[in-house]
């Protein structure tokens, strides 16, 4: 009971986290088309820090599910 608090709460400050990094965006319907090249130049130049930075949080995710997948149990 008290871990499905503590992931409820996590959950909970995601949610907010997500929302407040949403809110004050510039939503502009009328935008130009962007082409996939313009997409992986902003991706790889103007963010490549925090790309560098989700693909190891992903790299260490993919290695800890492997390591639970394969522990046995007692």
């Amino acid at each position: 009971m008290k871990e499905r608090i503590f992931v409820l709460v996590g959950l909970f400050f995601l949610t907010i986290l997500m929302v407040a990094s949403f809110v004050g965006l510039p939503w502009n319907p009328a935008a130009e088309t962007v082409s996939n090249e313009r997409v992986a130049e902003s991706l790889f130049q103007d963010f490549a820090f925090s790309t560098i930075v989700i693909a190891l949080l992903l790299a260490v995710a993919m290695v800890g599910g492997i390591f639970l997948a394969r522990r046995e149990e007692p």
